[in-house]
């Protein structure tokens, strides 16, 4: 079994160390200047933002899901974060145009700077997804999944956020 997860292992550390560390900052920055923040993704992308979106609001952040009922209208004051590998899935694509639309900024996390999501975005992270051992965008998913978490340590050193902060904003009925 080690050879396998030493694979995916060696793999995502060297996905992770090509990407720029100015991306935190950059991120970041979108981040603060938003009012309201909307993320969205479908598949495992999807669940991927539905865990980053949980630790945005356990930081305090006013966060949605897009597509859940709660989810208000996006303005040109809020931020748009939408995860797809391939960068060219159809109902990604108009849920960034329609942000746009709306003036709204766009973060896209995605594994080419080529597709068309990367393209309309205001702001580009690529994180690649080949060459991989493993099946399908596992890389991508999982690079994306550390990604996420590590820029949310980074949040909470630069917003002064304590895990106490964030157990406060835990789910507790659960």
């Amino acid at each position: 079994m080690k050879e396998f997860w030493q694979v995916v292992v060696d793999e995502i550390n060297k996905n992770l160390k090509s990407i720029k560390t100015k991306a935190y900052g950059e991120i970041f920055d979108y981040i603060v200047k938003a009012k309201n923040l909307f993320v969205y993704g479908q598949g495992r992308s999807g669940l991927i933002a539905e865990a980053f979106a949980m630790r945005l609001k356990q930081l305090g952040l006013n966060v949605f899901i897009v597509g859940l009922p709660d989810t208000p209208a996006i303005t040109k004051n809020d931020l748009l974060i939408a995860i797809t590998c391939s960068g060219e899935t159809k109902l990604t694509i108009d849920i960034i145009e329609e942000a746009r639309q709306y003036k709204a900024r766009t973060i896209v996390i995605t594994s080419s700077k080529e597709n068309t999501a990367a393209r309309i975005a205001d702001y580009a992270l690529i994180i690649k997804a080949k060459p991989s051992k493993q099946p399908l965008n596992s890389l991508f998913e999982q690079s994306t999944f550390l990604f996420l978490d590590s820029l949310i340590l980074f949040l909470m050193k630069k917003l002064k956020v304590d895990e106490g902060f964030m157990k406060k904003h835990h789910a507790n009925l659960e």
